[in-house]
């Protein structure tokens, strides 16, 4: 667990997780540095938790698999996780195939679509397969909630024109928002320091512990 002392400081560390040889690089910020916070049009108290291959030589599958299941780990009681694919490559016909071959739940509101995946395998096939910019991952209790968040992010008319600052400065009642990036295998979640610090960073040491024996 994080300290009270290294709460008032602020956090800005770095570590290596997972049994393949320091496969993942692990960072986290709270709160974000002030400059790239103001220029991403992000709020002044954000958190940031980064997780990456640490290099090249890293098979993407090890870096998606220890996301997935630590994207499963952050889920509160009840919750369950959504997947929304940002500008995505695939043609309507290849999508309908792989939510139907995978077991993706989609979710809509407008023109805004999400996934619900209910399995570890389905989050994967789903990190993997959307083929897109960046994939948008959010936890909430059950499809009303997921309506609710698709409805604000469809709704937000403020500053910034990235896909961060649509779900994280958008009215949609999240308390984070996570952004898994296929071309740099790597996963950002950005939101409120009790989820960053609390949620998420216990179960990254969970996953030391248990992975380095």
């Amino acid at each position: 667990m994080v300290d009270g002392s290294t709460r008032r400081a602020g956090l800005n560390e770095a570590a290596s997780i997972g049994t393949a040889a320091n496969a993942i690089r692990v960072a986290f910020e709270a709160p974000l540095n002030e400059g790239e916070a103001r220029s991403r049009a992000l709020p002044a108290d954000v958190s940031r938790l980064v997780l990456s291959r640490r290099s090249s030589a890293v098979d993407d599958r090890v870096v998606v698999g220890v996301c997935a299941e630590l994207i499963r780990g952050w889920k509160g009681p009840a919750e369950d996780v959504y997947l929304v694919p940002m500008n995505s490559f695939l043609s309507e016909k290849r999508l309908r195939q792989l939510v139907d071959r995978v077991g993706l739940h989609e979710v809509s509101k407008g023109s805004e679509v999400a996934f619900r995946c209910e399995t570890q395998t389905t989050l994967i096939e789903g990190l993997v397969g959307l083929d897109c910019e960046e994939v948008v991952v959010f936890w909430a209790h059950g499809d009303s909630a997921a309506h609710r968040v698709l409805e604000a992010a469809g709704a937000y008319r403020g500053p910034g024109a990235g896909y961060d600052a649509l779900y994280v400065c958008a009215d949609t009642g999240l308390e984070a928002v996570g952004f898994y990036a296929a071309s740099h295998v790597s996963l950002e979640v950005l939101g409120q320091k009790d989820f960053v610090v609390d949620r998420c960073l216990p179960s990254v040491l969970t996953y030391v512990l248990r992975s380095t024996g």
